[in-house]
């Protein structure tokens, strides 16, 4: 039997965490809207950016948990 493991960005795993033939492993980003303007949390996220726009807005940033 193959087990898949599943887990959200804020683990702070890599999506090569685990190598095995029967076990899989994924991360699944979370989506941070901050501004009206949405980032994914993966590798690609402008962290620097995320944050200016964190302290610039007036609004509690939103995730989608």
């Amino acid at each position: 039997m193959k087990y898949k493991i599943v887990v959200d960005s804020s683990s702070n795993l890599t999506s090569d965490y685990i190598k095995d033939d029967e076990v899989g492993f994924a991360v699944a980003p979370l989506t941070i809207r901050v501004g009206g303007k949405e980032y994914v949390d993966n590798d690609a996220v402008d962290v620097d950016e995320l944050l200016d726009n964190t302290m610039k807005s007036e609004e509690a940033g939103k995730t989608s948990c």
